[in-house]
């Protein structure tokens, strides 16, 4: 019997540190469908989260540093854990803003928005998992791509909708700040899957 091989330290590292990514997009699902009242216990939540991927993230770099041949590319690796961070980060900070600026019931598009993003999380997590094997990544990665094509929908149905004639204009302001913050969310979403596919590209 062919025994599986184990991942190697720096590759089960980004697999751990890309596994905080459904969390995160979870955790900031529940906020933005939660009564305002129950949301800054969320919010402590998506901290804990924030913490420890910060600390997955401090990890990695650390052992790329001490291991004097990766399995990758040291820019490629550098590149991808920056942006996974990055999209933490800005999860972390968009829900913040929602707390902080008393925004109550949230529009349906936003509400939508955060599904789409934990759906893209989930396909981002999957395709990590076949960085070795390109040919079965590239179905992920046409799941990430619909995604994000789905999120700019959702960004502009936002936008429309806060600047329309009869909108109160500092509600129309905060609505377009957490739609940008979370088309940014989606953007170093899409930042780490391409870093991830020019990677298992040299795999090849």
């Amino acid at each position: 019997m062919k025994l599986k091989s184990k991942p190697d330290p720096i590759t089960a590292m980004i697999d751990d540190l890309v596994s905080m990514l459904p969390k995160a997009t979870g955790a900031f699902q529940d906020l933005v469908s939660s009564e305002p009242q129950d949301r800054v216990k969320i919010l402590e939540d998506l901290h804990g989260i924030e913490v420890q991927s910060d600390e997955l993230y401090l990890n990695l770099l650390r052992k790329v540093v001490d291991t004097f041949i990766t399995p990758y590319d040291r820019e490629d690796i550098y590149r991808m854990v920056e942006n996974l961070d990055d999209v933490i980060d800005e999860i972390e900070h968009t829900s913040i803003l929602i707390v902080e600026l008393g925004l109550h019931k949230l529009p349906t598009a936003i509400v939508q928005s955060a599904d789409e993003l934990h759906t893209m999380s989930e396909s981002v997590k999957s395709a990590t998992k076949h960085i070795k094997k390109p040919k079965k990544m590239e179905k992920h990665l046409f799941a990430v791509n619909d995604s994000e094509n789905q999120l700019d929908i959702l960004y502009r149905e936002t936008v429309i909708n806060a600047l329309a004639d009869d909108a109160d204009p500092l509600q129309a302001t905060r609505l377009t700040v957490i739609a940008r913050s979370i088309e940014l969310i989606a953007s170093y979403l899409d930042n780490f899957t391409r870093a991830l596919a020019v990677t298992a590209i040299k795999e090849t």
